[in-house]
């Protein structure tokens, strides 16, 4: 979990300073705030992968292009290795992934992640927020005298003063050039259902391994905690963790019942 906040226009630093204060427990691990010439960006963070190098907003160009997330991207590496190759990189964080198919795919680049997220980044004049496909990170918008400005939380949110704040919606991303563009829709329900046990619990079993699998990418260091409601959903999830890295979830914790 980390903290985004910032603003597009011509917006005020001490009061993105404020609002970054207001999420120190959102990220613990480092703060930052950089002033572009179309905006300014502030993140807290709470440092999983790439813990010593992944310091952000991550920045290219200058100064005049940059990044903040709260999220993680699972698919990240192989999005690297298979569209990346050239690009510069100065961390080995998920972000600068990120950062980095914007810079050759645009807009495009958010329908290929896979994983949980919310972020913005500014390239000169040109800017795009964008989240999750179901929502799974936090994220609100509000403007204040035609400069808007966009949070992790609502408690930052009541320091920009804005007049109304808006839950940004899921699936979707903004730009200053086409406004709000949706590039995700939940599917709809396949009508056919698996009516052998054995071929649901297969599904099921390998669906579910594959799912903790890809959410295993912190830094050796980080500690891997499991919280579900449920004993059994803990244990399972604990069980598959070790098979995966034997290392990984020596450190179980959950909410009692």
């Amino acid at each position: 979990m980390c903290g985004i906040v910032g603003c597009i226009g011509n917006g005020n630093k001490q009061k993105i300073e404020r609002m970054v204060d207001t999420l120190h427990h959102r990220g613990p691990n480092d703060r930052g705030i950089h002033e572009f010439t179309g905006g300014i960006f502030g993140h807290t963070r709470l440092s999983i992968v790439d813990v010593k190098g992944g310091h952000q907003p991550i920045l290219k160009n200058e100064g005049k292009t940059g990044i903040i997330c709260n999220g993680e991207i699972y698919n990240f590496k192989e999005l690297a290795k298979e569209y990346l190759d050239g690009y510069d990189f100065d961390t080995q964080s998920d972000t600068e992934v990120i950062l980095n198919l914007y810079r050759r795919f645009g807009p495009d680049a958010v329908a290929m992640l896979d994983g949980m997220f919310s972020f913005a980044i500014m390239d000169g004049d040109d800017f795009i927020l964008a989240r999750d496909p179901i929502g799974i990170k936090p994220l609100y918008y509000g403007y204040d005298d035609g400069v808007m400005y966009f949070s992790s939380e609502l408690g930052a949110m009541s320091i920009a003063n804005v007049n109304e704040v808006d839950e940004f919606p899921q699936g979707y991303y903004f730009t200053g050039k086409k406004g709000f563009v949706q590039y995700y829709s939940v599917p709809p329900v396949n009508d056919s259902t698996l009516t052998n046990i054995d071929d649901a619990s297969k599904a099921i079993r390998e669906t579910f391994i594959r799912s903790v699998k890809k959410r295993l990418l912190a830094d050796p260091e980080v500690p891997v905690w499991i919280l579900l409601l449920g004993r059994s959903g803990q244990q399972s999830c604990g069980r598959h963790c070790r098979r995966i890295d034997s290392q990984s979830a020596h450190l179980c914790g959950g909410n009692e019942g």
